[in-house]
C-alpha cells in the first residue's frame, strides 16, 4: 500500500518526548480537534526546525500503513506564540484550555467552528493580560455552541454577586472587562464544577 499523505494546519495543543527519538504531538486542526502525530527528533540546531507548545503549523504527514501514526515529514510554523509562557497564570490556564480540548474531542460536533474559537483563544493568551476571562470566555462559548444548557443551568444559578459580572463578561471583549480577580476565580471555580457534574465533558 502507498505512503498516505495529508497536508494540514493546525494549533500545537500537546507536545511531549516519546522514547529516545520521537516527540508526541497532538494538533488541533479544523477536522479533528486531537489529531495526533509523531516527530522525528533532528540533530539541527533551528529554531525554525523546531515545533513548540501553542504554535501555529502547517504539517506534511505521511501514514506508512492504515490505521498506523502520521509522521511530520515537512513543517512550516506559521505563528509562533511565545508571550503565553512569560506568565505563569496565562500558561496554566492555556494548558488548561489544551487539556480540555483534548479529552472531549469526541464529545465535540462543530469541529470546524471550535478550531476557529481555539485559534482566538490562543491569541488572546498570547496577547491579553487577562488569561481567567480568556479561558470563561472560551469554555462557556464551547459548551453553548454544543447545545447544553449552559445559560440556563449555570449562569442564572450564580448569585447576584456573580451573574452580573459574569453576564457583563460575555458580552465585553476581553481587555475591556474589569472584574477583579478574586470574583473571576469563582467563577472559574464555579463553572469547572458545573462541567464535571453535570455534563458528560470529561475536566
Amino acid at each position: 500500500m502507498p505512503i498516505k499523505h495529508k497536508e494540514v494546519e493546525g494549533l500545537i495543543i500537546s507536545v511531549e518526548k516519546y522514547g529516545e527519538n520521537l516527540q508526541k504531538i497532538s494538533l488541533c486542526t479544523s477536522e479533528d480537534p486531537s489529531l495526533l502525530c509523531f516527530k522525528r527528533n533532528s540533530k539541527q540546531l533551528n529554531k525554525n526546525y523546531s515545533l513548540d507548545l501553542f504554535d501555529s503549523v502547517q504539517l506534511i504527514l505521511d501514514q506508512p500503513k492504515s490505521n498506523s501514526p502520521y509522521f511530520v515529514v515537512d513543517q512550516k510554523v506559521t505563528l509562533h506564540r511565545q508571550n503565553i509562557a512569560t506568565s505563569y497564570q496565562t500558561f496554566e490556564y492555556a494548558c488548561k484550555f489544551n487539556l480540555f480540548l483534548m479529552k472531549n474531542s469526541h464529545y465535540i460536533q462543530e469541529k470546524p467552528q471550535l478550531f476557529d474559537l481555539a485559534k482566538k483563544t490562543l491569541d488572546s493568551f498570547n496577547l491579553s493580560k487577562k488569561p481567567t476571562v480568556t479561558y470563561i470566555k472560551a469554555i462557556y462559548s464551547i459548551i453553548h455552541k454544543e447545545g447544553l444548557p449552559i445559560k440556563e443551568s449555570w449562569l442564572k444559578n450564580q448569585p447576584c454577586s456573580q451573574k452580573n459580572p459574569l453576564e457583563m463578561l460575555l458580552k465585553t471583549p476581553v481587555d475591556e472587562v474589569i472584574i477583579d480577580e478574586n470574583t473571576l476565580m469563582s467563577l472559574s471555580n464555579s463553572l469547572s464544577q458545573w462541567i464535571k457534574y453535570d455534563t458528560d465533558f470529561i475536566y
